[in-house]
């Protein structure tokens, strides 16, 4: 079994016990254990958090991209489609 294995599995337990609270502490700790840590890594941390249930409102959580970014670009496109038609007259979008 590899280390990081061993330290996810670690980290659950600390997570179930309430030894570590925050992802950021998460962080910390994979950082003190192994240097600078890659993004599956911090994607393999986040993910021990959702199995627990212990990700919060307000917890930063790395976010993948062609996610949320893209869905922000659609939605200006939106509306800034819909402000041109008000402009034009037509408010209804038709």
């Amino acid at each position: 079994m590899s280390a990081r294995v061993k330290f996810l599995i670690a980290l659950g337990s600390a997570i179930r016990n309430g030894a570590v609270k925050t992802i950021k502490q998460a962080m910390n700790f994979a950082e003190q254990q192994f240097g600078k840590i890659d993004k599956s890594f911090v994607d393999d941390i986040v993910n021990v958090f959702k199995k627990e249930g212990k990700t919060k409102k307000g917890d930063v959580v790395p976010i993948k991209k062609k996610e949320g970014i893209v869905a922000t670009d659609k939605a200006t496109e939106i509306v800034k489609k819909r402000t041109d038609d008000i402009k034009k007259g037509d408010v209804e979008g038709t």
